[in-house]
């Protein structure tokens, strides 16, 4: 029982607040928007405000930490290391191998269903940066106001374990899933349940992907499919 409100109550409220602070301290980072755009060889990167009510001094410390967050999300986009150029309001990024190099590097593509391929490819890398411009921009953020506030300070380590600091949620809802485990276990359908239960977590943790490190998620994912393989084993042993 004293599990079963620890687990259902006091740690997801505890997460809750945590939720909270977080979205309060990275509110004024998301009010930006990195833009690329590529000139030939060269690829500028901006940022731009998606909506302006906060004092310029302000404004310009959170674009600057936005801007430098896209132009090394942007850095994804070359195969080799790349030359930084900072100007007034925008970053160019400029690939430093030779033009022979990028050459051999360029593929002919001929033929339709290869031409939608690379295009599909494009629009993941445009997602990828984002997603790395978004957790560069908060890792930054958090980094700064940790030195004011031990809540965040301490809850650094559970905060950067996920892509984005929003999906700590997910951490919330695994808690309640082992609740639920334990709590269907004793029950008369408590092997359906648990498998039902088990097999939506692993459908879950494998398609949100939530996790920083792509081995966390397979992990994750990993361990549930295993406890389907074990129909007979007492669910309530792993807790």
């Amino acid at each position: 029982m004293t599990c079963a409100v620890m687990y259902g109550l006091v740690i997801p409220g505890l997460l809750l607040y945590l939720i909270l602070k977080q979205h309060r301290a990275l509110e004024l980072s998301r009010r930006f928007a990195g833009l690329a755009e590529r000139e030939g060889d060269l690829v500028k990167v901006r940022v731009e405000p998606l909506w302006r009510e906060v004092p310029e001094s302000a404004e310009d410390q959170e674009s600057s930490k936005h801007l430098m967050a896209a132009a090394a999300a942007h850095c994804v986009l070359f195969s080799g290391p790349v030359r930084l150029q900072l100007q007034k309001s925008h970053v160019i990024l400029q690939s430093v191998e030779s033009k022979r190099e990028q050459d051999n590097a360029v593929l002919d593509v001929t033929s339709a269903t290869l031409a939608v391929a690379f295009g599909s490819t494009r629009d993941a890398d445009m997602r990828r940066c984002q997603s790395m411009t978004r957790m560069l921009t908060e890792r930054c953020v958090l980094e700064e106001v940790a030195h004011s506030d031990r809540v965040l300070a301490g809850a650094k380590e559970l905060l950067f374990k996920y892509a984005m600091i929003r999906d700590v949620w997910f951490e919330v809802a695994m808690k309640l899933v082992a609740v639920i485990l334990v709590a269907v276990a004793s029950t008369e359908s408590g092997l359906k349940l648990t498998l039902c239960f088990t097999l939506v977590t692993a459908i879950a943790v494998g398609t949100l992907q939530p996790y920083r490190q792509r081995q966390v998620n397979d992990l994750q994912c990993f361990c549930f499919i295993c406890s389907l393989a074990c129909p007979r084993a007492d669910c309530r042993a792993m807790f």
